[in-house]
């Protein structure tokens, strides 16, 4: 399991970007746990993202809210 934390709080080059997508992709094609924290919500993570790594993020996990 790979816990990714703070994800998209900090401005990436295309390259990290693409290293990102491309390990995150890799993590899901074989069925590996992935866990994902951010202060921000699925339309602050598109926005600093983009679409495709966001997508991954978003659309195949469930989130959960902690509030306090």
């Amino acid at each position: 399991m790979v816990l990714w934390d703070d994800i998209g709080t900090k401005n990436s080059t295309s390259f990290e970007s693409e290293n990102l997508l491309s390990m995150i992709e890799g993590r899901i094609l074989n069925n590996k746990a992935n866990i994902f924290t951010a202060n921000l919500n699925d339309q602050e993570l598109h926005d600093a993202l983009g679409d495709r790594l966001a997508s991954r993020i978003c659309n195949l996990g469930y989130n959960i809210t902690f509030n306090g």
